[in-house]
């Protein structure tokens, strides 16, 4: 039996045919805006980490609408990229991803700011990841 974490408790699921595919939304007022975090986890194709991320670039280019991709960066254990892309609104927003290898598999983590709340998008970002840690050797 696998243990299901979450924040307010624990619950056991057969070990057949689980892939854990969580996604973590969170609407967050920082750096003197509102943003967007979202937290996905995935599994972990194969290949390479820059890979994983260069699908995720593919794909989000062909879901949103106005959709520009502005940059990309690899560390250690982590890819990043940052577009801008036209909202439901029609206003410009920002976006700044970063996929990290786990054990497990991969931890995407978005942020989503107006595009003029570019900064504040990234400042936070850098706070998020500045500020990850993982449980059990990930």
């Amino acid at each position: 039996m696998a243990i299901y974490y979450l924040n307010e408790g624990s619950f056991e699921l057969g070990d057949d045919g689980v892939v854990d595919v969580t996604v973590h939304t969170l609407d967050v007022e920082a750096f003197g805006t509102n943003l967007r975090l979202m937290v996905e986890r995935a599994p972990f194709p194969g290949g390479s980490l820059a890979a994983f991320s260069e699908r995720g670039v593919a794909l989000l280019g062909e879901r949103l609408r106005g959709y520009a991709l502005l940059g990309t960066r690899e560390s250690e254990g982590a890819t990043e990229f940052c577009a801008r892309y036209l909202g439901d609104d029609g206003g410009a927003s920002y976006l700044r991803y970063a996929h990290v290898a786990t054990s497990g598999g991969v931890l995407s983590f978005s942020v989503t700011a107006p595009i003029a709340k570019r900064d504040a998008g990234d400042a936070f970002m850098d706070e998020v990841l500045a500020s990850l840690r993982f449980r059990d050797g990930d």
